[in-house]
């Protein structure tokens, strides 16, 4: 089952608490607050975060709908799934609906991060401040490939598992069964 080692199960449960957390704090809290960023206001304290995340992505200045609605789903069901299923990691309790939910969230993830990105390729990268090697490569691209990479390996992993643990019974020469052991 995995994470079949501590090591993994350490990685599980820090990606999924910052992932989490991220989610609500960062995602969630800016689908409520984004009306409140086109004022000139904007450039002023706690609204000061998302603004400067605006330098690389514009679609954060100007509320951009669906980045909006894909933000408000992150920072709701995708971060409570992440924090339910580190938790239940870590206290090594109810695996199976754990690894579910990592699946989930790890789909969702995986989905939401080629949205944001493919939805911004197919506008020929117009909200994207591609003048700046820190506003492309390292805030766009960087940050939030971890969004693929992590969920892509929880993904590999826990259906290799389910593969693994399904392997049918093959047939011999002569027609019988035998295990894939054999």
């Amino acid at each position: 089952m995995f994470p079949s080692t501590d090591r993994q199960r350490r990685i599980v449960i820090i990606w999924s608490l910052v992932s989490g957390f991220i989610h609500v704090f960062w995602e969630g809290a800016w689908s409520v607050a984004a009306p409140y960023l086109q004022t000139p206001a904007a450039q002023h304290g706690w609204r000061l975060y998302w603004t400067l995340y605006g330098a690389a992505d514009a679609r954060y200045v100007h509320a951009d709908p669906f980045i909006r609605i894909l933000e408000l789903v992150t920072g709701t069901i995708v971060a409570a799934l992440n924090v339910w299923a580190a938790y239940q990691v870590w206290r090594r309790r109810k695996m199976t609906e754990a690894m579910m939910a990592l699946l989930i969230v790890s789909v969702m993830e995986v989905y939401g991060t080629m949205m944001y990105f493919g939805s911004e390729m197919l506008n020929h990268w117009a909200n994207l401040d591609t003048s700046s090697f820190v506003h492309t490569w390292i805030m766009f691209f960087g940050l939030n490939a971890l969004w693929f990479l992590f969920p892509g390996w929880c993904i590999y992993e826990i259906v290799g598992c389910q593969l693994r643990q399904r392997v049918p019974a093959r047939p011999t020469m002569a027609g019988s069964l035998t295990s894939p052991e054999a």
